[in-house]
């Protein structure tokens, strides 16, 4: 019956072990990320890179430069929640210095041997450079589509109007309790016998939250000195809801109230009448909806001119699907029933 919010942190560790995996997909190097990942979405609210103010270069050596620009485009690339950790760390710099120039020195030893008129080789480079120019094409139309503060505050408050209803929260209240449980009838008459002397205490005086750390048997409200946050009607089982919204202004303290747990003394911490959370407090979440609108409405509207004279061959598809069932061994396909 205990409700409680937690404020989530990834742990050093973790961050670490994120960190390893994100950027040992196995390339090169260790900590190398996959050269052909795509660059990771920029974050609106993102610091400037750590690198923006060093002109390098970062490497040299047999007419191979490791400059500034490689090091911006190669940060972006980095997962974004392991960016921040990356950037600052150098030895996660000196790795990504020693893959840019050790992928640049394979590349010219490619080229002196003419991999590029490879037909898989030369599709694959075909295929990352349309991957890459598409990419960077979409991302200049989202950026070019999103107004400045002013427009995206007017969208915003439009928005807030329009869907006023979502911001509604109902009526609510917040409470403390003490549990004696009830575990069999024959525990009845002592679970009430405990649960009245507390009651007493705490008419008496005594703190309710130490007592309900020392004596609740409720381990989850417990713990916290009976808190039990708050809740909307319904969420408590009736005899306790019933009890709580008796209660008429905070401090106040029930009687004994009997449920199927057992035996609740409770107080009522904080009654919230029901509201329609201001502007003011739900602007940052309106402004971020918004703007991801905006982005995602200008990237569809590019898939659809870009796929308007697409005439997708399903004969071919399913011809080539079947060729290459042919030359593999037998695989279930997935979801296929067995």
């Amino acid at each position: 019956m205990s409700f409680a919010m937690t404020n989530f942190q990834w742990p050093r560790s973790s961050v670490k072990k994120l960190l390893v995996c994100s950027l040992g997909a196995g390339l090169l190097l260790p900590l190398s990320w996959a050269a052909d990942a795509p660059p990771a979405k920029a974050n609106d609210d993102a610091k400037p890179a750590a690198l923006s103010t060093v002109k390098g270069p970062f490497a040299t050596g047999g007419n191979i430069e490791v400059s500034k620009a490689d090091m911006d485009a190669e940060s972006q690339r980095v997962p974004a929640q392991v960016r921040p950790v990356t950037v600052i760390d150098p030895a996660s710099l000196e790795t990504m210095v020693k893959n840019l120039y050790l992928r640049r020195a394979l590349t010219k030893d490619a080229e002196a041997a003419r991999l590029e008129q490879d037909p898989q080789v030369a599709a694959a480079l075909r295929l990352a450079r349309e991957r890459v120019l598409s990419e960077a094409w979409v991302e200049r139309a989202e950026n070019a589509a999103v107004p400045d503060e002013a427009a995206l505050e007017a969208y915003a408050r439009t928005a807030y109007k329009a869907e006023s209803k979502r911001f509604a929260e109902p009526e609510q209240w917040k409470a403390s309790h003490i549990l004696i449980a009830v575990k069999k009838p024959e525990d009845e008459a002592d679970a009430k016998e405990r649960a009245q002397k507390l009651l007493e205490a705490l008419q008496g005086g005594a703190d309710f939250a130490t007592l309900a750390r020392e004596k609740s048997e409720d381990p989850g409200s417990g713990a916290k000195g009976g808190d039990l946050g708050y809740f909307p009607k319904g969420r408590m089982v009736k005899p306790f809801e019933d009890a709580v919204v008796a209660l008429a202004k905070p401090g106040d303290l029930s009687g004994l109230v009997r449920s199927q747990f057992g035996f609740h003394i409770i107080r009522l911490d904080e009654h919230q009448p029901a509201r329609t959370r201001p502007y003011e407090e739900v602007r940052e979440q309106l402004l971020a909806e918004t703007q991801r609108k905006i982005r995602t409405e200008a990237r569809q509207r590019l898939i659809d001119t870009g796929m308007k004279n697409a005439q997708v061959n399903a004969a071919a598809i399913e011809a080539l699907a079947a060729e290459n069932k042919a030359a593999q061994p037998s695989i279930p396909l997935s979801g296929a029933s067995r």
